[in-house]
Formats: C-alpha cells, structure tokens, sequence
C-alpha cells in the first residue's frame, strides 16, 4: 500500500465500529487472485465480511459495487457491497462462504453441482437482458487488442525466450476472435470458473470476481467453465451441462433461434482466445510479479489448447507451430523448471 494508508488490520479496526461490529485482530487472509486483488475473512462479524484489497492500478473497484447493486437488485447472486474506501482500494463485501465451486465438487462428485453453476449463469445473463446493468463496456476491438498482445510477449518471448513468426498470431485473431463480432451477446463476467462461484447453503451458487463484466459473445462464459484452467474436466463431463444450458437459454430467449450450427466452432474460437490469454497472463505473473502461484497450471491449459486447435482446425497454421515448435520448446523449459511446471 502507498505510504499514509493504514495496514489491513488498522483500517479494519476503525472501519467497523462505524457498522456496530467487531472482530478478532487476527484477520484470515485468503491469498491474492491472478488479477492481484487480496481478500481477508473478518472473524466473528455477523454477518460474515471479507475485506478485498486492489492494487492501486486496479481502477475496477466502482464497477464492482455498481454490478454489486444491480445484482441485489434483479436476484442475481452477487455480495452486497457494506462499505467503500476507494481512496485506499478497499471494500467491506458480504462473505457468501467458505468453499469455492471446486472444493464443493471434490467434497462430493456426485452432486449436481454443474447444473446449478448453469443455472445461476442463466440468471445473470436473463436478468442482463431484462434490465441491462449501467455503464457495462463491451468487449470491444480496444480489449481483443489488449489481450491479444499477453501470449506471445509474455509467454512465448519471456517465459519461453520463443518468437513466434512474423504474422502468425495476427492471422489466428481473425479466426479465433471472429465469435466476439458476430456471436449472440450477453453479458459476459469474463473470468466465470469453479474459484470463482460460491456454493449457498440452499444449493445455489452465488458469483465473486465480477467487476470485469463486459457485453460479448454468448459462449464465452460457458467455455471459460467447462475449459477452467484449474479444472480437469473433459467433454465427457461438461456436455450434459452444455445441453442442459442451451435448453433452458431457449426458452428464457437467451439462445436465438438456428443458432445450433455455429455455437460450437463459436465456442472452441472463445476457448482457444481465452486459453491463449490465460497462458500469458500465468506467465506474466511470474515474470512481472514474481509470483510462480499459477506456473502449475501452464502444462494443462497447454495440453487444453492443442487438443482444441486439433478438434475444430479453426486455426491450422497456428496448431502446427505450437506442435512443431512450442511444445518442445516448453517441454525443454519444464524439465529445467520441475518445481513451477508440475502439475497442480
């Protein structure tokens, strides 16, 4: 934090008498995001509040209290917003509970805990169209610039010391980012996974980490769960959950009629964007930030990604160089590197 702001604890200390509440000294901290934001549990308020912390150049903190507020008001899952500090980056939320998606689905595997996810995502996208949230930007030509400049500095030059060819992921753009001018639009939460859903106490699952919320392409959301970066799930696993959406987005009028024929290549197009994306945004962390929390995961969104490129051939050339020429190249960097290329 800058100088002159109080630590976590000393502003929590004075932020709670102001709400009638109190707590331990001791605050819990649950590690930081990839985004960078670091959140805290508040033993013995009641109700239960997290502190959450933004790096100073994390400018997102009043989209997240106004989403924070459309969602209260339109029954859409999301934590109330109790008290603000955007001076220091800080905000007092509602904690919606202990365990995240994943640790539910490992605690019991035969719960139907997909099917609920799906379903609060159709809640939060019915209610997006019934009563667009204010002031959400699109995902527009400026944002697909921005992420499509992270997997080849990041991950292909810095990590990798690897250029790729001149032209090459320019090419691959115009396929992949097809589905972001052309797809149904909805609004998308842009980091929709298992960490990032909370299961309720009735067996719904409420949603965390929305402030990046965008308008854009409908299968967007849908691919960034079912091809989690932390998650190990095959289309075996996710397809009833896919069938399962597409039919109830039918009759909510979410899924325009006689789109059954491009939704999949839509979909595998969003996936390998995101994949691309999440592999440099892994590798940033760890180059820029210092932060080796997420190399674990590169050699399975790796492994994600050639599978994909070679099930839809969306993007032939690319598929290719990745096979002859980036896989072995991170292979050699794994083996030199065992202990942040492991598996998770």
């Amino acid at each position: 934090m800058p100088p002159g702001v109080p630590s976590a604890s000393a502003w929590v200390k004075e932020a709670l008498p102001l709400l009638g509440q109190r707590c331990s000294d001791t605050l819990i901290s649950l590690g930081l995001e990839a985004s960078g934001r670091a959140f805290h549990r508040l033993p013995e308020t009641q109700p239960g509040l997290l502190l959450m912390e933004t790096p100073a150049s994390d400018t997102t903190l009043p989209a997240f209290i106004q989403l924070s507020g459309w969602g209260k008001a339109n029954d859409v899952p999301l934590p109330d917003v109790v008290l603000a500090d955007l001076n220091s980056h800080r905000l007092l939320v509602e904690d919606l509970g202990p365990d995240t998606l994943h640790s539910a689905m490992a605690k019991d595997p035969t719960a139907p805990w997909g099917m609920r996810a799906f379903e609060t995502l159709l809640r939060w996208q019915h209610a997006a169209r019934l009563a667009p949230p204010e002031g959400a930007p699109h995902y527009d030509d400026e944002r697909l610039s921005l992420e499509r400049g992270i997997f080849g500095p990041w991950f292909c030059e810095g990590l990798l010391d690897l250029t790729p060819p001149e032209g090459l992921l320019e090419a691959s753009a115009d396929v992949l980012e097809a589905p972001f001018h052309r797809a149904p639009q909805t609004l998308v939460h842009l980091d929709w996974h298992g960490r990032n859903l909370i299961p309720q106490g009735d067996g719904t699952v409420a949603i965390v980490d929305f402030q990046d919320a965008r308008w854009g392409p409908l299968p967007y959301d849908l691919v960034s769960f079912c091809w989690d970066a932390y998650a190990a799930w095959t289309p075996e696993d996710y397809a009833p959950w896919l069938a399962f959406y597409q039919s109830r987005a039918q009759a909510l009028g979410l899924w325009p009629e006689g789109y059954d024929a491009d939704f999949k290549g839509d979909f595998f197009a969003c996936g390998l964007q995101r994949s691309l994306k999440v592999l440099g945004i892994f590798a940033r962390l760890w180059l820029r930030d210092g932060r080796p929390t997420h190399l674990p995961y590169l050699a399975p969104v790796l492994r994600r990604l050639e599978w994909a490129l070679g099930e839809w051939g969306l993007a032939p050339a690319l598929s290719a160089w990745v096979t002859a020429t980036l896989r072995p190249r991170f292979d050699a960097w794994s083996q030199a590197h065992p202990s942040g290329a492991g598996n998770p």
